[in-house]
């Protein structure tokens, strides 16, 4: 074998080590992606279900519920309240039913994120009154 041909088979040596790394290169690119991405959702996953968690807390001490949303930048949309925020927007419909010693409230906070739902919390709480005799 001759000079030319060592050459050659180092040529297709590097080529296939060349070949190799950008081929790996592209996978690891694509990873990072990926988990780029992974965690753009998570972090909006995340702002969203804190507000939810604040509204919750809102809703359980106020004692003017329109107002409270009101206050914290709701808008009433048919039967729920809505607020948009930059990635994600947080809905609550709630209902209460009459007794003869209270009320007892139910609600639900839910989470999207370009109209699809990232998660629900359902609330209830009952607020006691006075029973005359």
């Amino acid at each position: 074998m001759g000079k030319s041909g060592k050459n050659s088979i180092l040529l297709v040596e590097i080529m296939i080590v060349v070949l190799f790394f950008a081929l790996a290169s592209t996978v690891i690119l694509n990873t990072f992606v990926t988990t780029r991405s992974q965690s753009r959702l998570a972090g909006t996953y995340n702002d969203a279900l804190t507000e939810a968690q604040n509204v919750a807390d809102l809703l359980y001490v106020a004692d003017d519920f329109p107002a409270a949303l009101t206050e914290m930048g709701f808008s009433q949309e048919g039967a729920a309240w809505i607020r948009n925020a930059e990635d994600y927007s947080i809905s609550v419909a709630f209902r209460e039913e009459l007794a003869v010693a209270g009320s007892l409230y139910t609600a639900s906070v839910r989470g999207y994120q370009e109209e699809r739902e990232l998660f629900t919390l359902p609330l209830s709480w009952y607020v006691p009154r006075e029973v005359e005799q």
